[in-house]
């Protein structure tokens, strides 16, 4: 069996000297687009923003803010600038928000509340003593708040997600988002944009059995959101150590991957840790089999 260094030394090329090495966005010429920060709005004036699946309207009247979303798969639904709002679509939710003063909005990317599990297309076997980085990408949520962030108005998904169970049966695991998730070793390869977060994960399997990787549960409470010099989205990296036949641990880094640079945090985690924790308690942690 070939070792799995040189494979994936050899899909790499030249451009990094270990498989294991975070590649970046930073020799690509074209952005994505920014979509988040603060934005003010005149009396009687829309705004509104497609990101991924997701068109967001936000007009502002006398003490009112309404805000509504809709997801639509179609791709010419709205004009390129922000000047001329079109007509909000029929299936259209809405919310109304009272305010006297308030004239700004804020908007940043945030993930999803639940941690999302997804079934790879193909299962992923690691030999005894091996290890490998992916790069997984998962769907942005669109957060709104006031300017000042104090109060939350409302999270907007910009792709579908379904509810599921992941675990080995109805007691022993938790529940999830099931989605679009994408991975892969090479960054190419990974869906990226306004509308993805990525996250590395180095997956360790320190044990001398075959490691059979079907499904990845990715912890997305526990991650924040960073931004670098592209408008890419990306999280800290995760590491996996899988040791035999105890659940994986897994470890969360602090801070966005070290080999990253002109990188700015945009929102934190919604559950906190602290340096180095080993996430014990997600259960089945990442990996599932």
């Amino acid at each position: 069996m070939a070792n799995f260094f040189n494979i994936f030394k050899n899909r790499w090329g030249s451009k990094v000297t270990s498989p294991f090495d975070i590649d970046t966005y930073q020799d690509v010429e074209e952005k994505a687009t920014c979509w988040w920060g603060c934005f003010s709005l005149e009396e009687s004036q829309s705004k509104f923003w497609r990101v991924g699946e997701a068109i967001i309207y936000i007009d502002r009247f006398t003490h009112e803010w309404h805000i509504g979303s809709t997801l639509t798969t179609q791709e010419s639904v709205l004009p390129l600038d922000n000047t001329t709002p079109p007509s909000p679509p029929k299936n259209m939710q809405s919310k109304t928000f009272t305010f006297t003063t308030q004239a700004e909005v804020r908007l940043k990317p945030v993930l999803p509340k639940l941690s999302l599990a997804s079934k790879l297309q193909t299962p992923l076997y690691i030999p005894g003593g091996e290890q490998i980085l992916l790069y997984i990408s998962s769907p942005v949520w669109v957060q709104i708040t006031t300017s000042n962030n104090r109060v939350i108005l409302d999270e907007i998904p910009t792709h579908p997600l379904s509810l599921t169970w992941f675990g080995e049966n109805t007691i022993d695991g938790e529940l999830c988002f099931a989605g679009n998730t994408f991975c892969s070793s090479q960054l190419k390869y990974v869906p990226a944009g306004a509308d993805r977060i990525i996250s590395p994960m180095l997956i360790k399997n320190q044990s001398k059995k075959i490691l059979c990787l079907e499904k990845i549960n990715v912890p997305l409470p526990h991650l924040s959101v960073y931004s670098d010099k592209q408008n890419y989205l990306w999280t800290e990296q995760l590491t996996v150590y899988n040791e035999g036949d105890d659940p994986p641990l897994v470890q969360i880094s602090k801070g966005p991957p070290k080999s990253m640079r002109d990188i700015t945090l945009i929102s934190r985690g919604r559950m906190e840790f602290r340096s180095g924790t080993n996430l014990k308690r997600l259960v089945y942690s990442l990996i599932g089999t």
